[in-house]
């Protein structure tokens, strides 16, 4: 009997990101993971139904090596805002560096492919987002009765991670103006006198 390939979901998605690190999404093709990993096209079919399926597990890979899962909690006594200004440093560079490299690979992909891309991306920001949420409503330093309407938590935390997110992917200085906003929202910033 001849060996076997002992292949997984993981595997297949392991090699695929690699391919995708060095030749881009674009150049991702359902063959050539099967040729690395040395087993038929049949068999990344069985995990993934699709390219487009693929580029989206390829793309989640990304921003869970780019963002440890413990960073994106806070640590004890870490107030909401250290805690914003901690995940926005660590965001920065695997924010541009996706920038440059994928997103613009991105545009290049067939319609379902970029939408199954972007789904994957958005489910993982809707993660973050959420943690935004649970830090903030655990504050304790925070006048939580001044969130209210617009200031609700939901609200506010998806205003500041879609700020956050573009701030970074803009560079245009829009993340210093959201954290002088959010300083002087909670009484932790230089007055405006």
């Amino acid at each position: 009997m001849g060996n076997k390939a002992i292949i997984s979901k993981d595997n297949i998605l392991e090699v695929a990101f690699a391919i995708a690190s060095e030749k881009g999404l674009a150049g991702l093709g359902i063959r050539e993971v099967a040729d690395a990993c040395s087993v038929s096209v049949g068999s990344v079919y069985n995990y993934f139904p699709s390219k487009a399926h693929l580029i989206s597990e390829v793309v989640g890979r990304y921003w869970e090596q780019a963002l440890d899962k413990n960073e994106l909690h806070a640590k004890q006594d870490e107030d909401f805002l250290s805690f914003c200004h901690r995940l926005s440093e660590r965001m920065e560079q695997p924010i541009k560096h996706f920038q440059q490299t994928w997103s613009g690979q991105m545009k290049s992909l067939d319609a379902q492919s970029l939408a199954v891309a972007h789904e994957e991306e958005s489910s993982y920001f809707a993660h973050i987002e959420k943690g935004l949420q649970l830090v903030l409503i655990r504050d304790k330093t925070i006048p939580h009765e001044q969130l209210v309407g617009p200031l609700e938590p939901s609200r506010l935390c998806a205003f500041i991670w879609k700020n956050l997110l573009e701030g970074h992917r803009r560079s245009d200085g829009s993340v210093e103006v959201l954290f002088a906003l959010l300083e002087r929202l909670f009484d932790k910033g230089p007055s405006l006198q």
